[in-house]
């Protein structure tokens, strides 16, 4: 009996059961796969700002890795101090893998070129790191704190998990492994490419503390009445008119802006966070700008494969039934 035969024969419960799975299969690959390579045109056509200079709003960023606070974070599996760290245990049920605990940091850490820093706030972030370690024990937590590292590398279905489960369950006897545990780090140092929503002090704040600065100034002044006579009395009759007080103004507000724009770099900060505008990723890596945007190309060829593949297979069904 030909398949065309076998669609004929099917029961309509089980044809309809089919072609649904078959049709929502590839309308998730076609989604992935534009959204991936929507993402890799993103990262080839965004131009790469400066810190210092970069404007309010979407933008992206190369620098290194360092951390915002006086300690560092240290991540949960490996207690290695970081930047960031997404970690998960699972554990072995029959012949797949459940996730019984999983998490990733949403401490903030920084960003640094050459220009400046920015703080990075990482809570929803599409993070690749090319620092990760698998390994496998018996009990939830791991015993072993040191596992070896292991690059990230882009790969189709779960390939290298299964060679690595088959030799892990004969590590130390036959006795097989219960958990398997993987953790990934963003260290300090680190390069790090990023893409999100980049916000600093508003020029309304500036406009504040210039005005605080200068209030400060004139305050000064006051306290040193003989001072303030000799520097702006200039018609010589002891007191400051207004005119004479508009001129102390004027000066306070000149020296204050130019004090605060000598000190301005250090005053100002940075974040970078999730753009609150839909579609515009918010993507952190330590890979080059050119690798993840080759990774993000080749999941969208093999998504837009299974879209095929399985728009394919729904074709079928509908042309060997009607």
């Amino acid at each position: 009996m030909t398949i065309t035969d076998q669609i004929r024969h099917m029961a309509e419960v089980e044809f309809w059961a089919f072609l649904a799975f078959a049709a929502i299969l590839a309308s998730v690959c076609f989604y992935f796969a534009f959204n991936y390579l929507k993402k890799s045109r993103l990262i080839e056509d965004t131009p790469t700002a400066k810190i210092r200079s970069a404007a309010q709003g979407y933008v992206e960023l190369e620098g290194n890795a360092k951390t915002a606070e006086e300690f560092p974070i240290v991540s949960p599996l490996t207690d290695s101090h970081c930047c960031w760290y997404r970690y998960e245990i699972e554990r072995k049920s029959d012949k797949n893998w459940r996730t019984v605990e999983k998490g990733s940091s949403e401490h903030a850490f920084v960003i640094e070129d050459e220009t400046g820093n920015c703080i990075v706030l990482p809570k929803g972030a599409e993070v690749t790191a090319s620092d990760r370690s698998v390994w496998y024990g018996k009990t939830r937590q791991p015993e072993d704190r040191n596992p070896p590292k292991t690059a990230v590398k882009m790969s189709v279905g779960s390939f290298q998990v299964k060679v690595d489960d088959f030799s892990a369950s004969f590590k130390g006897g036959f006795s097989f492994t219960q958990y398997r545990y993987t953790e990934e780090r963003i260290y300090a140092g680190d390069h790090l490419y990023a893409m999100g929503h980049f916000t600093s002090l508003q020029d309304s704040d500036h406009h504040r503390k210039k005005n605080e600065m200068a209030k400060e100034i004139l305050r000064r002044w006051k306290l040193d009445q003989d001072n303030m006579l000799n520097r702006f009395d200039t018609d010589g009759d002891g007191r400051i008119d207004n005119d004479e007080w508009d001129n102390a103004r004027q000066s306070a507000h000149r020296i204050a802006g130019e004090k605060y724009d000598a000190e301005k770099d250090t005053r100002i900060y940075h974040t970078l966070s999730k753009s609150p505008v839909k579609g515009y990723p918010f993507l952190l890596s330590t890979l080059p700008q050119f690798a993840l945007a080759k990774r993000y190309k080749t999941a969208s060829a093999f998504l837009l494969a299974g879209f095929l593949l399985f728009g394919v297979g729904a074709t079928v069904l509908i042309t060997s039934r009607f």
